[in-house]
């Protein structure tokens, strides 16, 4: 259902039909690289958010309430004050057809899986990569 606050519809993470798309994503060059499409779809507290990136482009991932630029990600709808989200947290970059993630030296950090990253180093993401910025749980998903 769609809220007049939200800017995605929210969709549980175990719906059917979105298991089946994501199993029908193509994986022939590995899980570290995205297809033409450079579709990335970020799995949020049983929603998603998709986003569609091109090559050298940057999105940042924090708190940005009330921010217009296309390429802030705000995760304020998702309660990220309570779990420890900095006003600009992490940043997801495209390079050569690879998504690269980013601390920006955030107070609680930034992990992927169980490694903390180390501020301004890019760690590169593979399909199904859960992230864990301070202590909100995001799993990458894309082709």
């Amino acid at each position: 259902m769609l809220d007049d606050n939200q800017q995605t519809q929210s969709i549980p993470v175990n719906d059917p039909r979105l298991q089946q798309m994501l199993d029908a994503l193509d994986d022939s060059e590995g899980t570290a690289s995205l297809t033409s499409f450079n579709e990335v779809l970020l799995l949020i507290q049983n929603a998603i958010l998709r986003l569609v990136v091109r090559d050298e482009q940057t999105y940042f991932l924090g708190r940005f309430s009330g921010s217009e630029e296309e390429s802030h990600i705000d995760l304020t709808h998702y309660n990220a004050l309570q779990h420890g989200i900095s006003r600009v947290h992490a940043k997801l970059i495209m390079r050569d057809h690879k998504l690269y993630i980013v601390d920006m030296g955030s107070t609680n950090g930034t992990y992927v899986g169980k490694k903390r990253l180390k501020p301004d180093e890019p760690a590169l993401l593979h399909r199904g990569d859960e992230l864990l910025l301070a202590r909100m749980r995001i799993q990458i998903m894309f082709r």
